[in-house]
């Protein structure tokens, strides 16, 4: 079946209420980056301006705001990282681009709450969950380096065995014809 018009415009509002909806989760999950210690880099992958809703984090030394990046930079970003914090989009049933991708060149994801990343990822230990607020981001970081890259590890090896792309369509197919009417 093709989409419709109709399809389109259903798309657009779930895509515009999801962009307002996690504004707010990663302006509070963002917060919680306040709180970590100047000894360690951050660079935050979003527009200078929404530092103002931020002032902890507007004028320290350790923190670069570099905007938003197209997906070729972003890999590179990956690359040289060894922690990735991630919002996730407000739909449960997918495990994000950003977490795959991150996880893929060996870093260390830390995200918020997801029922998919916790049903994948829980019991293989393949990333840290922050809580609703992210406040608990100082305590996550304050571990040991050998525990971070074993959590690494396992994230890397999931993505690599349960969500190679051809696994992420048909997850994706799967997820979305339970969503999808067809007309009738």
């Amino acid at each position: 079946t093709s989409i419709t018009e109709s399809d389109r415009k259903i798309l657009k509002v779930l895509s515009l209420t999801d962009w307002y909806v996690r504004r707010d989760r990663r302006l509070r999950l963002l917060k919680g980056a306040a709180e970590l210690p100047d000894s360690i880099s951050i660079l935050i992958t979003a527009d200078r301006k929404l530092a103002d809703k931020i002032p902890s984090l507007a004028d320290r030394p350790n923190v670069k705001w570099i905007g938003e990046i197209p997906a070729q930079q972003l890999s590179k970003l990956y690359n040289e990282s060894r922690f990735v914090y991630n919002c996730n989009p407000t739909f449960p049933d997918m495990v994000h681009e950003r977490v795959r991708n991150a996880m893929a060149r060996g870093c260390c994801v830390i995200s918020d709450f997801n029922p998919a990343l916790k049903e994948e990822f829980a019991n293989r230990k393949g990333l840290l969950f922050t809580d609703e607020h992210g406040s608990d981001l100082n305590e996550l970081m304050n571990g040991r380096i050998e525990e971070f890259q074993k959590i690494a590890d396992s994230g890397r090896n999931v993505i690599e065995t349960r969500f190679n792309n051809d696994q992420y369509v048909e997850r994706f197919l799967k997820m979305a014809s339970r969503y999808v009417q067809p007309d009738t």
